[in-house]
Order: C-alpha cells, then sequence, then structure tokens
C-alpha cells in the first residue's frame, strides 16, 4: 500500500475512533472485485473503531469516490436487515478515500463464482432472492426520505466505466444515430416509442435511489446473507433502471443470459413484490428500463463496427446482438416497444451479416 494513503486513511481513523488506534493493512482485495478501485482490508487496534476494516480509493476519479460516500451516508441499513451493504466509517471524498464497515470474505462467494458451482433452479431462487431485495431498495429510497433529496444537489460522476446508466438522456439521445449509421431509420411509432420512455424516465417525482451497477460480481451470498457492494456509480434514477436487470441489464454478464423468457419474467416478478408496483402499471417500466439499456449497449457500437472487443472470454459483438434480441423479448414479454423491436430486428439481421464470427458465438 502507497505510503501516503495508509497515513491519510490513519488520519481519518484517528479523527473518527481516536488517537491512540493503529490501522495495518492485511491483504489488497484484487479478486473481490470491488469494482475500479484499491481495496484493502485493513486491522484497527488501540480504538473505539472495528478489528478490520475496508479501505478503498476509487480509481476511476471524476467524483466517484466522492459520489459514492454521499450515497453511502444515505443508506437505511435498519430497514433492510436481510441484506448487507457497506457502512461509511469516514472518507476524504476530494481524495476519494472511503474508510467502510467489513463485509467479509467476499472472494469465492460472489454471483460470478457460486453460479459456476450452483444448478440452474437454486442459481434462479438466488436470483430471485436479489431481484425482490432490489425492489425493496428501490421503494425504501425513494426521494421523500431524509437525505435522499440531497443527492440532487450534487451531478453524477462522469461515467468512466463504460457500463453505467449514467448519462440515459444523452444516450438516448444518440439512439436514432446509431440506427442511421446502419442506414435503418426508425419510423415514427418507434420514435413516438422512445419519446415516451425519454418522458417516463425523467419524471423526478418517481426517482429513487439506483445501484445502476448490479452485477455478478457486486453481490455476494455470505452466510445466508445477501451483500450488495459498489456504489460508485450510485444515484437518483427511476427505478427502471434496477428493474430492468433480467432482461437486458444482464447482458452485460453474459454468462446470465441463459435465461429464458419464463425466467425474466419470474424474476421481473420479484422485483414487483419488493417494490410494491401494480402489475398494470410494469409493463411501461420495464420497457423503458430495457430500451435505456440497450442504449448503453449501442454506445458501443462505433468502436464495435471498427474492431472486436473481447472480455471475460466473450466477443463484446456477442453480447451487443444479444441486447437486440433482448429488447426484442421485451416486446414480446409487454406488449410495448412493438416499433423499437423492429428497428432492432432490422439491425441485428445486418450486423449478423457483418459479423458472422458472433451469430456462430
Amino acid at each position: 500500500m502507497d505510503q501516503d494513503v495508509l497515513q491519510l486513511a490513519s488520519q481519518l481513523c484517528h479523527a473518527q475512533f481516536g488517537s491512540a488506534c493503529r490501522l495495518e493493512p492485511l491483504q489488497e482485495l484484487v479478486a473481490a472485485d470491488w469494482g475500479r478501485s484499491t481495496v484493502w482490508r485493513c486491522s484497527l487496534s488501540g480504538g473505539a473503531g472495528p478489528e478490520t476494516l475496508i479501505l478503498k480509493q476509487s480509481n476511476l476519479g471524476g467524483g466517484h469516490g466522492c459520489n459514492e460516500a454521499q450515497v453511502l451516508r444515505c443508506i437505511r441499513h435498519e430497514a433492510l436487515p436481510d441484506i448487507s451493504m457497506p457502512r461509511l466509517l469516514a472518507a476524504d471524498e476530494e481524495a476519494g478515500l472511503l474508510l467502510l464497515g467489513d463485509l467479509g470474505e467476499i472472494d469465492g462467494n460472489r454471483l460470478a463464482d457460486l453460479r459456476d458451482n450452483m444448478d440452474h433452479g437454486s442459481y434462479l431462487e438466488l436470483l430471485a432472492r436479489l431481484m425482490e431485495a432490489l425492489g425493496r431498495f428501490n421503494r425504501l429510497h425513494g426521494i421523500d426520505n431524509d437525505g435522499i433529496s440531497a443527492l440532487r444537489e450534487s451531478s453524477l460522476p462522469e461515467d468512466r466505466t463504460g457500463h453505467a446508466a449514467i448519462h440515459l438522456p444523452r444516450l438516448l439521445d444518440e439512439l436514432p444515430g446509431h440506427f442511421a449509421s446502419l442506414s435503418i431509420e426508425l419510423d415514427s411509432p418507434a420514435l413516438d416509442e422512445l419519446a415516451h420512455c425519454r418522458t417516463l424516465l425523467a419524471d423526478s417525482s418517481a426517482h429513487c435511489l439506483t445501484h445502476a451497477d448490479i452485477c455478478p460480481s457486486n453481490v455476494a451470498l455470505i452466510d445466508g446473507r445477501l451483500v450488495i457492494y459498489d456504489f460508485e456509480v450510485a444515484g437518483l434514477r427511476h427505478p427502471a433502471i434496477d428493474a430492468a436487470w433480467p432482461g437486458m441489464r444482464s447482458l452485460r454478464c453474459y454468462h446470465c443470459t441463459r435465461l429464458d423468457s419464463a425466467a425474466i419474467r419470474m424474476l421481473e416478478g420479484k422485483w414487483i413484490e419488493g417494490f410494491g408496483l401494480q402489475e398494470s402499471s410494469a409493463a411501461e417500466l420495464f420497457s423503458a428500463g430495457n430500451l435505456a439499456w440497450l442504449a448503453t449497449m449501442l454506445a458501443w457500437l462505433p468502436e464495435l463496427l471498427e474492431s472486436e472487443r473481447e472480455r471475460d472470454s466473450v466477443p463484446d459483438r456477442c453480447r451487443l446482438l444479444a441486447s437486440l434480441k433482448a429488447l426484442q423479448g421485451c416486446h414480446e414479454r409487454h406488449a410495448r416497444l412493438q416499433g423499437m423491436a423492429q428497428s432492432c430486428r432490422y439491425m441485428e439481421l445486418k450486423l449478423a451479416g457483418m459479423w458472422p464470427d458472433a451469430v456462430a458465438g
């Protein structure tokens, strides 16, 4: 650990837990995947603090450490006793340095790890539990809660993650251009659907705290408790952004796409159960959320037209083709976005002809 970072973290501990406390690094948590950050588990002795804590410094810059600190201050831990989330102990927001409560041994307990060691039914049960918990998290952190509305006063950090819905209005604005780049013009029904989803997502009265980066690397199961962490890009958004995880967001984590339509519908129902939404109101919400995540996927299109890119042994061209299919699946489940689904079909066919290897993958 960099000695300047250790000294700064020690000063935070002294201010929080007394000048006699001593902070010592134990291990760097590379495998735990706490976002794109440098993370250490540390011991703390000689003061009133916990025996171990997490020292996290964001490597993203652009205000990500500051944003996460502000978000963590708002989380209502007592209202979600079955979910473990980081507790903010102290922070130097300018340096992007956070001291967090220790969540336990995440490595080996992430959904990314459990997925490979579970039968499909057990994994679906775990995802169902996650979606219900995520619905409750969104519901319990609406803008009418103390502290949440203050997040509006700060702008979200710059999107340096490449996979978070931070700037949704801009990304949705770019959708017609992505289709036009392949000589596909969105017709009036598709443009009307896009405008309607933009209006729904912009309704600030419906906004709540969203994680916006739920993925198998940011969720764990430790001693039977769900653990959700890495809130660097969390912020006030429409809950559709978190609700759309089964249908579209999981495509960022390609192995989760082994979900058929029935499984996706079941998981969406679990989010509805947690959020307390009326079933009749769900179709537009899920459709808008899926379209928003499609916009983030298509942001890759210009680069992928020039060259292939691969992560976790999966070409991103495969992910993009899968996202176009997923939007069509959303239309089939919810009878919404017919025009956009048709346009996605045109784009899928055109890209499949250009990328035969991606189709084969």
